[in-house]
């Protein structure tokens, strides 16, 4: 079997071409694992399919022995670099479903401007210089392939290759058995799952090329959908009661990233992580509701459901229904966003699961009147440049959201440098599972640090808006775990139905702030909201309390899944579309 496994190898020159040109990034490839040691299973998996890949197509060019054949399937290779080194230096991006929904939507004036603006940029003639020298390389060796291929042949040991050849195939079949589950996706939500859940072993090539064509149809479907129930929405009455030229409103709202409840002063941590919000709660001005959750530990997906009006309880997907943000404009409000999660100008392509829909050209204009998005800065400098332009141009009704980045990992990497901010160190940390190193603690001090800057941050809005008519609504869209139960950080894992995991990753803070002319103004909201801080709730439904505190009437407004209404009714708490999250926590 041996010598029969390894004959198609004759053929080295195209197996070593198109294996290389599907690993072609091996230094990106090894920061990425830097950055997330615990995928290197997943990346030494990648490498064995991509072996399988090359090997079949090699046994398949062996096998029919024409030489116009071998021609024509090197178009593989070549087209395989051009495209990866491309996408990489010209657009600064990847093969994705935005890449593959782009080019099939792209026209032909629009074509050519791609050409003049990208096609002959300096990122493009280094994706034609490497693909040059990777033809000439190629065709270097398939002149010297059969005396070079002798050199090999008294080198290499038979078994051993044909053992790492086995590998590859094995790998191959292993990272195809979830291809079956991608093709019973029905929406991108789903396909996120799939990804989360297949991570092991869907990060081959096979695999990535395959989803990246397959979920454009599913994205196309959800943004058309998306698109008419924001246009519905746009048309349909809505209007603020506050009529009075007096009754000014300013509603921020402010969405943190991965944030730990635990890891909260507010919420019972014994380090002072925020003494802001501690302050202002002592100081009868700031309410901390204690069991509210995100239904997923993704941002995508739990951003999609936190802004739009949908019940993910009853399985709605978000594009079913409108994103707040257009019934707030529909109803009077001036609606801002300030996004540093979104930066069109580091790359052609957004996001495909997130910006690429809340942000898209037709529901944008329906949904804010300025979008403005990161420069690369903390979320102090987001914050300031927000809060400067509201108060330069001063608006009856304004809606200001914030999209932070919160302490999305690398935690250290979200505060400034400076003793200010470095407040916690190794030594402060308790010492937790026997799991914790000192460099493990360092890196949960990080953390700690980060949601003190987080909290500096919302001092800034505080005292911002002290002295006007205004509320201020803080959430995260999910939580993260930083060795917290369990010797493990970040969202690496699949989701579990542990109680441990659904706290870490689920349990979020829901902060409610008002001004004192706020709470003078509303004392009867105010009396409800401290009556519902027990309550449990979820973010799909922030919209109805967001309703309520804007005096907003909508037909979209549902007051039993308003957390501070008299009428709430406590609902089923579905997390990854597939656990109740109330029985799987259940003590």
């Amino acid at each position: 079997m041996t010598p029969l496994l390894i004959r198609p190898l004759r053929e080295w020159v195209f197996f070593l071409a198109l294996f290389s040109s599907i690993i072609l990034m091996p230094l990106e490839a090894i920061k990425h694992l830097h950055a997330y040691p615990m995928e290197v299973v997943a990346a030494v998996l990648h490498l064995a399919a991509a072996l399988g890949i090359a090997y079949l197509f090699t046994a398949l060019v062996h096998g029919i022995g024409r030489a116009w054949v071998k021609r024509l399937l090197y178009v593989l290779p070549v087209w395989c670099v051009l495209l990866r080194t491309f996408l990489h230096f010209a657009l600064k991006s990847e093969l994705t479903p935005k890449v593959v929904m782009l080019v099939m939507e792209t026209n032909r004036s629009e074509a050519a401007g791609f050409f003049s603006t990208f096609a002959l940029s300096q990122g493009a003639f280094k994706s034609y210089a490497l693909t040059l020298l990777f033809v000439v390389l190629v065709v270097t060796g398939e002149r010297n392939r059969i005396r070079w291929g002798r050199w090999l042949q008294n080198r290499l040991n038979d078994k051993a290759l044909s053992g790492i050849l086995l590998t590859g195939l094995a790998a191959l079949i292993y990272t195809s058995c979830a291809l079956p589950a991608l093709f019973r996706c029905r929406t991108t939500a789903e396909a996120e799952w799939w990804n989360i859940r297949y991570e092991g072993y869907s990060k081959d090539e096979l695999s990535i090329m395959t989803y990246s064509l397959f979920v454009p149809h599913l994205m196309k479907h959800e943004i058309e959908e998306g698109i008419a129930s924001n246009e519905r929405a746009s048309k349909q009455r809505a209007r603020c009661l506050l009529q009075g030229e007096t009754d000014s409103l300013t509603l921020v709202v402010v969405i943190g990233e991965s944030y730990i409840k635990r890891h909260a002063q507010l919420y019972g941590y014994p380090l002072p992580t925020t003494p802001h919000m501690v302050a202002e709660q002592k100081g009868g001005q700031l309410l901390a509701f204690d069991r509210y959750i995100s239904p997923y530990n993704f941002t995508t997906e739990a951003v999609k459901a936190l802004l739009s009006c949908n019940d993910v309880s009853k399985r709605q997907n978000w594009s079913a229904s409108p994103l707040f943000p257009v019934v707030f404009k529909q109803a009077g409000y001036t609606v801002e966003m300030w996004d540093n999660q979104f930066n069109p100008a580091s790359s052609v392509f957004t996001e495909y699961t997130l910006s690429g829909f809340i942000y898209h050209p037709r529901i944008r204009p329906l949904a804010y009147h300025l979008v403005e998005s990161s420069r690369g800065t903390l979320d102090g400098d987001l914050v300031w440049r927000g809060l400067r332009h509201a108060t330069a141009h001063p608006q009856r009704l304004r809606l200001l959201l914030f999209h932070l980045n919160g302490q999305h990992f690398d935690a250290k990497d979200k505060y400034p440098d400076t003793p200010t901010f470095n407040v916690f160190a190794a030594k402060d940390v308790p010492q937790g599972g026997p799991w914790m190193t000192r460099a493990k603690r360092q890196q949960v001090a990080e953390y700690d640090n980060a949601t003190r800057y987080n909290d500096d941050v919302m001092g800034i809005i505080f005292d911002a808006l002290r002295n006007k008519n205004a509320a201020v609504v803080y959430l995260s869209d999910h939580g993260e775990e930083i060795y917290d139960w369990r010797d493990q950080f970040g969202r690496a894992t699949t989701p579990e139905d542990l109680p441990e995991y659904l706290h870490s990753m689920n349990d979020i803070p829901l902060v409610v702030w008002g001004s004192a002319a706020f709470i003078r103004s509303h004392p009867h909201l105010w009396h409800d909201l401290q009556r519902a801080t027990a309550r449990p709730g979820m973010s799909d439904a922030l919209c109805h309390l967001l309703f309520r505190i804007a005096h907003i009437d909508t037909p979209y407004y549902i007051a039993q899944k308003d957390i501070s209404s008299n009428s709430w009714k406590p609902t089923l708490r579905l997390v990854y579309n597939k656990w109740d999250y109330d029985r799987h926590t259940k003590e």
